[in-house]
């Protein structure tokens, strides 16, 4: 405006009123055909996303869509899973959606409660289903849902399930359709309670998964199916998928997105191989992986064959002895019928695939092995004591426990042996906890507790932390700094020997042998003496009533009876019996004969006086007086924080 003019300005007030319409956000999304597996058939490749892939558990670790889900009615989520560890709450996909953090959430339990739990529609609908979660093996899952029928499909292992959906009876029931909401954010592998996130440790995502895909369809048993056997017949393309591209789902923090060979996931499962980097012989390989619960490898057939050498070729430089042989195989040579067989059930091997020129029929050439690089996967015969690696088949994940820590310990007692790390076998802990090879040492650390780690004596480079051996313990809640523990693969019913092989319990302290370290006969008492205990003061009273003492008196011969003199000379056996609540038991045996207490000195024992008719003392020759415990009932849970297995009684 040029200076020196006017002008006006007319001001107009009006009222408004504005209604705000509530604001729905419809997602609608591309179903343009996409290619998830490249290429198609054997060699196959679907995609593979690894969370929890740093040293310590994060809440830095899951993927995540901003879009959302579009409103669904009916809806079937498809995985491939591997479990590496265990917390509170497993949490595969949480969905949040017009404030409600539970519009979808579907996530396992502990391993005790064996359960997977689906939430969705703001909370409306929760269910409950048994599912039996195993580590370290590929689990197939569909869950498909139908919110207008109220049906919901869980397909595991190729196993279908129907149940009804159940809705909450709290009183906050509505009559209004169940729908998913649109518009929300979804991650995997962390819970959302709000949704900025507030993520908690307790409820992370530590596995694997392969071909995750959400269809916004029902599908059938079948066709679920189909993707659990990797034919994938399904006629459908998914809304939401994982990729190597991140094209719905973006990768946050510690995980990592590749592809996996199809055949991995849907291979028959011919167990957990693996393989320990020190040489040995055939039979210290045998009595190895036997230690452990397992076997030396044998493949079936050029596919697993395959399998196992590139797994443990890493390891040549370690294992390669000068037949230029990598790992034995669990076969030997029958020179009667000149057949190779089963070292463990003495038949024919089913597959085999030798080497024409050193499959020689001779005594001195009794063992199979593998050769290293120049002809890899073929097989050699060699002799039974050349020194290469044991590569150990098991039915499962070795599983392990830890005993004699204290019962406040925050370290986990229950390990697998899975992975490598420092070129050595890694044992993962069932919820943080990790066993490794490290600067000369084996450390156990926690991935949840930062500063907390244990240190085990290393007398031998080539020691393993199987057995009883001795740690010192850092940031823990025990006491004690220095530790006895003892990592034993032993089930129940079976003894822990301190080299770590297990034997029947029945055979702990049978006065015989059994242990390689005769372990099984050390420390036989079956008397636990607490501190403080005063052998000059009888058991205390129980529910106010004096302690009860059963007697017996048996006559085993008369020697001489004299009637003028008032005397008689005789042989007998006394017994006595009662309960000192002050003492536990353990290594009780039913024949209370072999439960001798070898240190009865050290304990109450009610004194023996024996009169007449007078009430005068008799002479007494005592020619043998022994003490045993006596088993009246079952054992006692066994307690993991006593270093060895017992029957404890009290």
């Amino acid at each position: 405006m040029a200076p020196g003019t006017a002008y006006i300005v007319g001001i107009l007030s009006v009222g408004l009123s504005i209604v705000m319409q509530p604001l729905h956000a419809q997602v609608t999304l591309d179903r343009k055909p996409i290619l998830r597996r490249k290429p198609q058939g054997e060699n196959a490749e679907v995609s593979h996303v690894t969370f929890q892939t740093g040293e310590y558990d994060t809440l830095d670790s899951y993927m995540e869509n901003y879009a959302g889900l579009p409103d669904l009615t009916q809806f079937t989520i498809c995985v491939h899973i591997k479990y590496h560890r265990i917390a509170e709450n497993n949490t595969l996909l949480s969905y949040f959606a017009s404030g409600n953090d539970d519009e979808l959430t579907i996530f396992t339990n502990s391993l005790e409660a064996n359960t997977l739990q689906l939430y969705c529609c703001g909370d409306r609908v929760r269910n409950y289903v048994h599912y039996p979660i195993r580590l370290y093996t590929w689990e197939h899952l569909c869950i498909s849902v139908d919110l207008s029928t109220k049906r919901l499909t869980v397909v595991l292992n190729n196993e279908a399930k129907e149940y009804t959906l159940r809705e909450n009876d709290d009183g906050s029931s509505s009559s209004e359709p169940l729908v998913i909401q649109g518009g929300g954010r979804l991650v995997l592998g962390q819970d959302l309670d709000s949704e900025e996130g507030d993520f908690s440790l307790e409820q992370i995502l530590a596995c694997e998964i392969a071909d995750f895909v959400i269809y916004d369809v029902v599908l059938t048993a079948d066709e679920m199916k189909s993707f659990m056997s990797c034919k994938n017949s399904i006629p459908f393309e998914p809304i939401i998928y994982v990729d190597r591209e991140m094209t719905t789902l973006q990768a946050v923090g510690d995980t990592d997105v590749s592809t996996i060979p199809e055949r991995e996931l849907c291979v028959k499962d011919s167990g957990h191989n693996i393989l320990f980097p020190e040489r040995v012989t055939f039979k210290d390989s045998v009595a190895w992986c036997g230690m452990l619960k397992g076997k030396v490898v044998l493949p079936a057939n050029q596919e697993e064959n395959i399998r196992v050498y590139d797994k443990f070729l890493p390891f040549r430089d370690a294992c390669v002895d000068s037949w230029r042989t990598l790992y034995y195989f669990g076969a030997i040579r029958n020179t009667t019928t000149d057949k190779w067989t089963s070292y463990y059930d003495g038949n024919p091997i089913a597959w085999e695939n030798f080497d024409v020129q050193w499959n020689k029929i001779s005594n001195n050439y009794g063992c199979a092995a593998v050769a290293s690089l120049n002809m890899k996967y073929t097989w050699y015969a060699i002799p039974c004591e050349s020194a290469m690696c044991s590569a150990c088949n098991f039915t499962s994940p070795p599983k392990f426990l830890i005993r004699g820590l204290c019962k406040t310990s925050l370290l986990d007692r229950t390990y697998y042996l899975n992975d490598y790390y420092n070129g050595r076998p890694l044992f993962e802990g069932e919820e943080h906890g990790r066993i490794f090879w490290n600067n000369g040492t084996w450390e156990l650390r926690s991935r949840r507790h930062s500063g907390l780690f244990a240190t085990m004596e290393v007398k031998n480079s080539k020691a393993y932390p199987f057995g009883r051996k001795t740690w010192a313990i850092f940031g823990d809640k025990c006491d004690k700094t220095k530790l006895d523990l003892l990592l034993t693969p032993c089930s129940k019913g079976e003894y822990t020997c301190n080299t770590g092989h297990c034997i029947e319990k029945r055979q702990r302290c049978n006065i015989a042998i059994d242990c390689p370290d005769q372990s099984d006969e050390l420390d036989c008492d079956v008397v636990n003496i607490p501190p403080g205990y005063n052998p000059a003061l009888p058991p205390p009273r129980t529910s106010g009533k004096p302690l009860s003492l059963a007697f017996s008196f048996r006559i085993i011969t008369i020697k001489e009876f004299n009637l003028v003199g008032f005397t008689v000379v005789l042989d007998a056996v006394t017994s006595l019996s009662w309960r000192d609540s002050r003492l536990t038991f353990r290594n009780l045996r039913p024949d209370y004969h072999v439960n001798e207490v070898r240190r009865d000195g050290q304990l109450w024992k009610p004194q023996l006086l024996i009169r007449d008719g007078a009430r005068s003392a008799v002479d007494l020759e005592v020619r043998s007086d022994d003490l045993y415990a006596m088993a009246e009932d079952a054992a006692l849970p066994d307690d993991v924080t006593i270093l060895s297995e017992g029957n404890t009684r009290v």
